[in-house]
């Protein structure tokens, strides 16, 4: 599998001219441990995107809702169920988390 910085650049072309991309990725490597297997250079790749989606945002939180193009104008949506889901790419994060990290069962005898 390629490298995080080659993965960023396929699922986020838009952001692969930004500044902080290098920063941003290696902020995500920080953030991401081994239980990804062999996709954590992708899990690393969504985080930095999610990461730098949300720092482009200026402060505002929550899943774009709206966008108006005349004199533009972008709402967003207030719920959103954990800081993931607020970007496309921390959702394909938290899908991809939950098919590789299984959490812990109680099972009733």
């Amino acid at each position: 599998m390629s490298d995080a910085a080659t993965l960023f650049d396929m699922i986020a072309p838009e952001l692969a001219g930004n500044a902080n991309k290098a920063d941003a990725i290696a902020l995500a490597e920080t953030q991401t441990g081994k239980a990804y297997g062999d996709a954590r250079e992708h899990a690393v790749a969504l985080l930095a995107a999610h990461i730098l989606t949300v720092a482009n945002r200026e402060g505002q939180s929550g899943a774009v809702s709206t966008i108006k193009e005349g004199n533009l104008s972008i709402g967003y949506q207030g719920d959103v169920a954990g800081y993931l889901g607020t970007t496309s790419y921390g959702a394909e994060l938290d899908r991809l988390r939950r098919s590789y990290i299984m959490s812990a069962r109680t099972v009733i005898v």
